[in-house]
């Protein structure tokens, strides 16, 4: 029967693999980016998009393949894996470790996931909450709809919410804050209602729910981070492409987007998981420059890279010192095996009735073995080898065979061929 404890070292092991492995994608697609520094946004977001995804699928496969490889350690003799399990106790054992990286994942999983459900809470609020549009405004939504190709959306006004957004993914509602319906001119709410009907066409509320569960499970990383807000970043400039295209006046959006940042009022609702037109990270003023001509298609007002470039050395000191322990534990884990199966092979011998004399183990632990096979055995020990004999470093040096004959070799040979 498999040991309950193999799904928890296999989720432990994947973390911590997932440490360089996330490195490697998210550094895979910036050199994406910069061999092609002509990308349009909505290039640009795929790349990103498929790195994430990425991200998770390695994930998902090293957490296969570790319990796949400990489950097939479970078929191993019992006293074999017991030896070992023994001898890794009287040293440091990277395993462990898991248990604690175990329980700081799902604690920091549990907490982003109450988060997660509580911004799904309050879309489900608004929506009790919304208004509907005067007949003039929702004749010009409807028209924009079937301009787009698109079906099932509809648009509410709420007074508590600070921008314009948009929810759902099978029957996606555009919210409207009240101001904006009183304050922007027709061609301006066009221009407005176009970029939040590009997100459903491009199905960003599903995307964005896919990448919050991500960013929810890979927390620990700030490639997952650095991906997340790039990929919000360019998502904003597509749309922004887009409404810009259908306007065909740039000056009229960015007075718009203006606009709306002018009377966005404090305190307002904003739900985390909706797709907000105005952004949450203070990028909105770049936006409008890039609309006129004046940035650069990177979007955002703080360089994307620049949290990566700040956690790499932290990640290769991380990578650096775990590599050392799970080196000595894997080593440790087969001279251990290898100890067990030979002692069980002298054994299996022994209790056949061919006269073997076992080594004597200068260990501690092997030593209680020895003594209690020993005393239901009228065979004299082995001589045992000095301190001075043994090197620190080879373990087999300690060992100190006793005379065999030709029979008993090739007995000990077939007994321990009949073992592997």
């Amino acid at each position: 029967m498999m040991s309950f404890e193999v799904p928890f070292e296999a989720l432990g092991l994947t973390l911590v693999h997932f440490c360089w492995q996330g490195a490697v994608i998210a550094g895979a697609a910036r050199l994406v980016t910069l061999a092609a520094p002509g990308l349009r946004p909505g290039p640009r977001y795929t790349v990103h998009l498929v790195a994430l995804i990425a991200m998770a699928v390695t994930a998902v496969a090293t957490f296969g393949w570790e319990w796949t490889r400990l489950a097939g350690h479970e078929t191993l003799p019992s006293d074999v894996l017991s030896v070992a399990r023994v001898s890794a106790a009287s040293g440091f054992a990277f395993k462990d470790v898991l248990p604690w990286l175990d329980t700081i994942w799902a604690l920091g999983v549990i907490g982003l996931s109450l988060r997660m459900m509580g911004g799904l809470w309050l879309i489900h609020r608004l929506s009790a909450e919304a208004q509907a549009v005067p007949a003039a405004l929702e004749a010009r939504f409807a028209a924009a709809v079937r301009a787009v190709g698109l079906k099932n959306v509809r648009l509410r006004m709420h007074a508590g919410i600070d921008g314009p957004f948009v929810v759902g993914i099978v029957r996606s509602i555009v919210y409207l804050p009240v101001s904006a319906v009183s304050a922007l001119s027709p061609d301006q709410l066009d221009a407005v209602l176009a970029h939040e009907l590009e997100h459903v066409r491009r199905a960003d509320f599903a995307w964005n729910l896919l990448q919050t569960a991500i960013e929810t499970l890979f927390f620990y990383h700030p490639a997952v981070w650095w991906l997340g807000k790039t990929l919000r970043d360019q998502r904003e400039l597509a749309c922004d492409d887009a409404a810009v295209t259908l306007c065909r006046d740039p000056l009229t959006y960015a007075t718009a987007l203006l606009e709306l940042e002018e009377r966005r009022p404090a305190r307002k609702l904003s739900p985390s998981l909706a797709m907000a037109l105005g952004g949450k990270d203070g990028s909105l003023l770049a936006r409008v420059r890039r609309v006129l001509g004046e940035g650069s298609g990177e979007g955002g007002g703080r360089s994307p890279a620049r949290p990566a470039l700040v956690a790499a050395p932290l990640i290769v000191a991380v990578l650096a010192a775990l590599a050392v322990p799970v080196t000595q534990v894997a080593a440790h884990s087969t001279e251990a095996s290898k100890k067990q199966c030979r002692i069980k092979a002298a054994e299996s011998v022994g209790g056949s009735g061919v006269d073997v004399k076992a080594p004597k183990i200068v260990d501690a632990t092997m030593d209680d073995r020895q003594s209690s096979d020993d005393a239901g055995s009228d065979e004299s020990p082995a001589a045992e080898a000095t301190d001075a004999d043994v090197e620190p470093k080879d373990f087999w040096s300690g060992l100190t065979p006793g005379p065999l004959d030709e029979n008993r070799v090739e007995a000990f040979k077939f007994k321990a061929g009949k073992m592997a």
